[in-house]
């Protein structure tokens, strides 16, 4: 290694590399990115289950054929499972190494490529450590975000997807409140479908005689 080389690349060898710094921040994002399809996907079930206790209630689930609560609970599975897929092909696709790299480039005003470049030589020889070295300078300090304006997006749409599932819990609480039976037809489909959902039927309060021709 020359005498030009060997200073540069020893004063970064105990910071972060290129690789480990955008790892970092495609962690960050992925967090966020979980966070905003969890908080969607508790959204769309409690407002499923809310509609669905509403429209049970006031004995509408006894005339109901007895699989619908059962039906229910297969749509919102189904509806969950599709929002998460959604959500896992997109953490596939646009939280790749080279799309977040990309990110960091336009955000960071680098040149086109010039991160994905380094981040493809890296370990590879003197020169590959001088040129990602330099790039780390341009990067700021370890703990500066890369992709600011991104990560804020990425806040922002955790927050909203949090926040609506917040409320549509607060939703599914009170359509249970207000729709008791429905919500009991909900949530124990096997006692709806059984017929053991409601107490049995009993006679109170019985007279100790009956006069000679009352019912």
């Amino acid at each position: 290694m020359s005498a030009t080389l060997a200073p540069t690349v020893a004063r970064h060898a105990a910071a972060p590399g290129a690789r480990e710094r955008v790892a970092a921040e495609r962690r960050r994002l992925r967090a966020l990115s979980v966070t905003a399809a969890v908080g969607g996907a508790v959204t769309v079930a409690s407002l499923l289950l809310a509609a669905a206790a509403l429209a049970l209630g006031s004995g509408r689930w006894i005339v109901a054929p007895r699989a619908v609560p059962f039906a229910i609970w297969l749509a919102v599975l189904a509806a969950v499972a599709a929002l998460l897929l959604v959500a896992r092909r997109r953490l596939a696709s646009q939280l790749s190494e080279g799309d977040v790299a990309r990110s960091i480039e336009r955000e960071q005003q680098l040149r086109d490529g010039a991160l994905r470049a380094v981040l493809e030589v890296a370990g590879a020889g003197p020169l590959a450590s001088r040129a990602e070295a330099r790039l780390l300078s341009r990067l700021g300090p370890p703990t500066a975000a890369l992709a600011p304006a991104r990560r804020a997006a990425a806040v922002r749409r955790a927050a909203v997807a949090l926040g609506g599932g917040a409320l549509a819990l607060v939703a599914l609480a009170a359509s249970a409140a207000v729709s008791a039976d429905g919500w009991a037809a909900v949530a124990h489909p096997l006692r709806a479908w059984s017929g053991t959902l409601l107490p049995p039927l009993a006679i109170v309060d019985v007279p100790p005689g009956v006069m000679r021709g009352e019912p």
